[in-house]
C-alpha cells in the first residue's frame, strides 16, 4: 500500500502546510448505537482501507506509507453539548494536521439524548467527497456485521487519464489551455489577500429541491445550474461594484468515470472547471442558470477538468504554495462542490440517519466554498468561509440572502427572519424579478 502521491494529491498536501483543505462527512441519527460495536466497525474500516492509517512521508518524494501506522483507525467519543456541537467539532477537524503515526482519517461520535452524530474526518490528499460519503456508508454496514468490498489498488488519478490527456500530448494540450484561461481576465475578488488558516462553517437545509429542479428544467437548466446562478447573483449583490461585474465560478467535477474509478474506490478523483460570467443589475436569472448549466456541460465534454488537473499538480517535495499578484486577481469568486443525490444509508435496528452533510475546507487562496448534497429529497447547503479573509459574519450574511432567493424562486415560505438590507449590501430591489414558469 505504499506509493507516491499524484499531482492533485500533492497540491492538497502542500496547501495543508499553510492552512488546511481537509474533508469531513457527517451523519446525524435518531436512536441509539452500541458504541463498542461502532468502535470495532471503525477498526475494520481501517483494516479494509489501510491508507486510512497511513502517513505521508517525503523521502525523497511525497508518498503514502504504512510505516508507523497505528494498529487501529482513531475513534473518539464525547457527550453532545448542543445540536450545533457537530459543527464546532467540524471546524476543528477541518484543520487537523494528521501528524505521522496517527493515520489520515478518524471517526468522532457525539452522543446525546436524541441520538448521535458521527463525523468521519479525512485528509483531502487521500479522498474526495464521494469517497468520504462511501466510507461512512461502509462504516454502518460493518456495524451491522455485513461485508464490504475490499480496497482496490490505489493509483494516482493522473496515471489513469485517457491517453489524450497523458504524457506529452496531455502537457501540450494543457499549455494551449493556459491561453484559454488567460483570456478569461480578472474576476471580482472577495475578502482580504491573505492565506486562509481558520475556516468557519454554516449551513441550511432547503426542503424544495425537487420543485426547484423541475422549474429549472423548464428553463433548460437543472438544480445545480439554478443554484450556481443564485450564488453568483448573491455575491454580486453583496460584494459587486458598479452596474456590471465579472465573477469567476469554480465547480469541482468528478473524473471517476473517465479514469475507471467506481463509486466504491476510495481516492481523489476530482478536478475543477473554471468559467467567467458577467453579471449586471437587469440580468435574467434563468438565462444565467442555463449558461451555468451549458458552460459546465460543454467544458466537461471538452476535457477541461483533465487539463486543469494537469496544471494544478503540486511539487513532489514539501513546498508551501506561493501567492502572486496575478493569481490573486484570477482566483475563483465562487466555488461550489456538488456531490449530487446520495442513496439512503443502511437501515439500522435501533437508529435512523436523518441528515447527511459532506464538507471541506476551502483552498488557502479562496475566501469561501459551498458544498451541496441531496439526501432524502432535501438539499443540504453548507458554506465554509475564511475567517482571515472575510471575518466572522460573512457566512450567515451570504446564507440568509441565498436562502431567501431559493425560497422566493419556488414561492416557498422563509424559514428565517429576513433582514431587509444587510450592512454594505447592494439593494436587492436593483435586480429585476423574473417571472416563474407556469
Amino acid at each position: 500500500m505504499e506509493r507516491y502521491l499524484g499531482g492533485l494529491e500533492r497540491q492538497f498536501y502542500q496547501q495543508n502546510l499553510v492552512g488546511s483543505t481537509n474533508i469531513c462527512t457527517v451523519i446525524r441519527l435518531h436512536g441509539s448505537l452500541d458504541m463498542a460495536r461502532l468502535q470495532r466497525a471503525t477498526h475494520d474500516l481501517g483494516e479494509t482501507w489501510p491508507l486510512l492509517r497511513a502517513s505521508i512521508f517525503a523521502d525523497p518524494y511525497l508518498r503514502f506509507s504504512m510505516h508507523a501506522a497505528p494498529a487501529s483507525m482513531p475513534f473518539h467519543r464525547e457527550r453532545m453539548q448542543s445540536e450545533e456541537h457537530w459543527r464546532r467539532l467540524l471546524v476543528k477537524e477541518l484543520h487537523r494536521q494528521y501528524p505521522i503515526g496517527e493515520g489520515l482519517g478518524c471517526v468522532h461520535v457525539l452522543e446525546g439524548d436524541r441520538g448521535c452524530d458521527i463525523l468521519l474526518s479525512l485528509s483531502h490528499a487521500l479522498a474526495d467527497g464521494l469517497s468520504s460519503s462511501y466510507l461512512l456508508r461502509c462504516l454502518l454496514l460493518l456495524y451491522k456485521g455485513e461485508s464490504v468490498p475490499g480496497a482496490r489498488p490505489s493509483l494516482p488519478m493522473e496515471q489513469r487519464f485517457p491517453a489524450l490527456y497523458r504524457g506529452f500530448r496531455g502537457w501540450w494540450q494543457a499549455f494551449k489551455f493556459i491561453f484559454t484561461l488567460g483570456k478569461m481576465g480578472p474576476a471580482l475578488q472577495i475578502g482580504e489577500p491573505v492565506w486562509t488558516r481558520q475556516t468557519l462553517s454554516h449551513g441550511f437545509v432547503f426542503d424544495h429541491s425537487q420543485e426547484l429542479n423541475a422549474l429549472a428544467r423548464k428553463h433548460g437548466s437543472n438544480l445545480f445550474g439554478a443554484f450556481c446562478a443564485l450564488a453568483l447573483q448573491t455575491m454580486f449583490e453583496l460584494y459587486g461594484e458598479g452596474e456590471s461585474q465579472n465573477l469567476s465560478l469554480n465547480t469541482p467535477v468528478s473524473l471517476r468515470s473517465g479514469v475507471g474509478a467506481g463509486p466504491d474506490e476510495v481516492g481523489l478523483f476530482i478536478a475543477g472547471h473554471m468559467a467567467l460570467y458577467q453579471l449586471h443589475c437587469t440580468m435574467d436569472i434563468w438565462d444565467l442558470a442555463k449558461r451555468c448549466h451549458d458552460t459546465l456541460r460543454s467544458g466537461v465534454e471538452a476535457g477541461r477538468p483533465y487539463l486543469l488537473a494537469r496544471l494544478a499538480g503540486g511539487a513532489r517535495k514539501p513546498k508551501p504554495p506561493k501567492n502572486s499578484s496575478y493569481a490573486a486577481q484570477h482566483r475563483p469568486t465562487v466555488s461550489i462542490s456538488n456531490l449530487g443525490r446520495v442513496e439512503d444509508f443502511a437501515a439500522l435496528d435501533t437508529a435512523q440517519v436523518y441528515e447527511h452533510h459532506a464538507l471541506s475546507a476551502q483552498g488557502v487562496k479562496d475566501p469561501f466554498a459551498f458544498v451541496l448534497i441531496s439526501y432524502q429529497g432535501r438539499l443540504y447547503v453548507d458554506l465554509q468561509t475564511s475567517l482571515e479573509k472575510m471575518g466572522p459574519e460573512a457566512g450567515p450574511k451570504i446564507l440568509r440572502r441565498l436562502e431567501e432567493k431559493l425560497q422566493n424562486l419556488v414561492k416557498a415560505p422563509l424559514s428565517f427572519e429576513v433582514k431587509a438590507h444587510e450592512p454594505g449590501a447592494r439593494n436587492s430591489s436593483q435586480i429585476v424579478p423574473q417571472p416563474l414558469a407556469h
